[in-house]
């Protein structure tokens, strides 16, 4: 017996938490997914959480042989955010960082605004920082962070007001 060759798709690798549910595709058919968030052949990231998900796809030709492919879907934080006209100015510098950033306003924002980061699982990795909007350069340091993608968090007047993926190297 041989193992076949088998192969798993999403239509899309990123998604919101808020997003609609997504089918997968498995070929050949006939397989099972399995991981956070599937029921059957549908990906819910509502029901997967923030964070990266690893889905696994196996097909049986003979029950001796298995096969298996992987898909790795992310689902961002994404609700609750006000209207992203008004934030579009803020830009993290660099990004990917390897160590400080620098969180700048050349937008419209204005008024106290709070900043925090957060894993994908939506653990705070460092604490809310309270800093005007106007004319922003707010350095953050990321060196004790362990490389991966992470959320920076923008809070006003106890809103999420915008969320912003950062790399850290």
């Amino acid at each position: 017996y041989f193992s076949p060759i088998v192969t798993v798709s999403a239509t899309q690798n990123a998604l919101c938490d808020t997003a609609a549910p997504m089918t997968l595709t498995g070929d050949p058919a006939g397989g099972t997914f399995a991981g956070s968030g599937m029921s059957g052949d549908v990906f819910d990231p509502s029901a997967a959480g923030v964070g990266q998900h690893f889905i696994e796809y196996t097909y049986y030709e003979v029950i001796e042989c298995p096969a298996t492919a992987e898909v790795t879907i992310t689902v961002d934080l994404c609700t609750g955010i006000a209207d992203r006209s008004v934030f579009n100015g803020l830009n993290v510098l660099p990004n990917p960082s390897s160590g400080w950033i620098m969180i700048e306003n050349q937008g419209k924002a204005s008024g106290l605004a709070e900043f925090s980061v957060t894993d994908m699982v939506g653990r705070t990795v460092i604490a809310p920082v309270s800093a005007q909007l106007d004319g922003l350069r707010l350095p953050l340091d990321l060196t004790s962070v362990a490389s991966g993608q992470y959320l920076l968090q923008v809070i006003q007047n106890g809103q999420r007001v915008a969320v912003m993926r950062v790399s850290k190297e």
